[in-house]
């Protein structure tokens, strides 16, 4: 990642990546994002011009935590972290494997989980995987900032396949536009706009945008690969939590 980032910098321009789903299906996919760390917006805001900007990767998965209409807060999570569900699975499962090339014990192996450096080092494929989940704990953290535009891999309810827990976090920070991609295409969401209490735009499979600053006006540069054959798609009367979509 940092060498693809660095003919930009050269350039003055600034960048920021949030994780997806997929960036988390492979060791290698992960480790080549994380020599990119200082670009990594997630979890964070920063002020561009006047305006704020929020970057909150990951995807909701049933197996960690998909909150519903009727109860949104962690109490459905079966883990409130990610160092909660990591820690469990390293001390369930202390396979000689995990640490033998490190030499270290479960215990050391817990304690790096706090840098993202040593994860490849002490977790297992379907562990790795989870770092692109959301847990109540980031949710939370999230929360408790305030943000004028807010950048996401999953959607709001808008999208046919989003997730009423990214509405609760827009209005929850003051959210005026949420940016999302993770459905790979860009539908007209301006008759949700009142209901959802914030703009809502859709980045394309391998589509670019940009946003005026001024106005938080979004405008395509590019075209997403999909977004004529999927701009038919209808919002469902009910949230679909399948985070492979």
């Amino acid at each position: 990642m940092c060498e693809i980032l660095a003919p930009l910098k050269e350039e003055g321009i600034q960048t920021w990546w949030i994780r997806g789903n997929h960036d988390t299906e492979l060791v290698t996919t992960w480790l080549n994002l994380l020599t990119a760390l200082d670009e990594n917006l997630d979890q964070r805001v920063v002020e561009m011009k006047g305006i704020r900007l929020a970057g909150f990767g990951g995807v909701f998965r049933k197996t960690v935590w998909s909150p519903d209409l009727q109860q949104f807060d962690g109490k459905t999570a079966s883990f409130k972290s990610f160092k909660e569900f990591a820690t469990q699975r390293i001390l369930a499962t202390p396979n000689p494997a995990r640490f033998k090339e490190q030499g270290i014990t479960a215990e050391q192996a817990v304690a790096s989980l706090d840098d993202p450096l040593f994860h490849a080092n002490v977790l297992f494929g379907s562990e790795i995987l989870h770092l692109s989940s959301i847990f109540p704990e980031d949710f939370e953290r999230m929360a408790n900032l305030q943000t004028d535009v807010l950048i996401t891999h999953e959607a709001p309810s808008c999208h046919p396949y989003g997730h009423i827990g990214i509405d609760h976090l827009a209005r929850a920070m003051g959210a005026k536009l949420v940016v999302h991609g993770h459905h790979h295409d860009s539908l007209d969401y301006s008759a949700e706009q009142k209901r959802m209490g914030f703009a809502c735009v859709g980045v394309g499979f391998r589509g670019i945008a940009e946003l005026d600053l001024d106005s938080l006006e979004v405008r395509v540069v590019r075209q997403g690969e999909y977004d004529v054959e999927r701009a038919g798609r209808m919002r469902s009367s009910l949230m679909n939590t399948d985070d492979e979509l």
